[in-house]
């Protein structure tokens, strides 16, 4: 008679297979190493700013923020933890992002054709205009609404809104008498 072996089911044939019971369990092993810590939970955070009367967005030079603070100082929602500071000449506002990447959605009425970009810096003060975030009207008293993603790596990172070109005003929103609304929304994606 000839073995026929493979693997675990080896057996001599014509022969029964012995049937081994298991054993007891061996002792239990050292504990290894504790994992990574969870992350922050991030994802999701939001932040809206809203200014609603017309206060210094009656004369916005370029390199001058839009304001956002009057109505709302510490925000509609801020789950993120933005800070704020008055921009460029003390006017307007500049927001501190903690380290992450954030969609960023600003928007207003416009009383000329104009444009907006998002200028960043490493303070509140010293920015620069990041012409990939421009956004405009070619006509008067519409809606500007720009959209941007924004990579803050150092927590340091310093945004504000302002016009490209000439000195603007955010006026009445539409048929919203009284109503001059300014508006900037971050969404933190990371």
């Amino acid at each position: 008679m000839g073995t026929n072996i493979t693997g675990s089911n080896a057996r001599v044939e014509g022969y029964p297979v012995a049937r081994v019971a298991a054993g007891p369990t061996g002792p239990t092993g050292p504990t290894g190493p504790t994992g990574p810590t969870g992350g922050t939970g991030n994802l999701g955070q939001v932040a809206e700013f809203v200014q609603s009367t017309q206060g210094t967005n009656s004369s916005i030079a370029p390199g001058t923020a839009v304001s956002y603070l009057v109505d709302h100082p510490t925000g509609v929602v801020n789950t993120i933890g933005i800070t704020t500071a008055t921009g460029p000449g003390a006017v307007g506002t500049a927001f501190n992002l903690p380290v992450g990447t954030y969609l960023v959605d600003f928007e207003n009425s416009n009383d000329a054709a104009w444009s907006l970009a998002i200028y960043q810096g490493a303070s509140n003060t010293v920015l620069t205009i990041d012409t990939n975030t421009i956004a405009g009207s070619s006509t008067a008293t519409t809606w500007i609404h720009g959209r941007a993603y924004v990579t803050s790596t150092e927590g340091n990172t310093w945004i504000m809104v302002s016009p490209v070109t000439g000195t603007h005003a955010i006026p009445t929103a539409g048929t919203a008498s009284g109503e001059f609304i300014a508006r900037i929304t971050f969404l933190r994606l990371s």
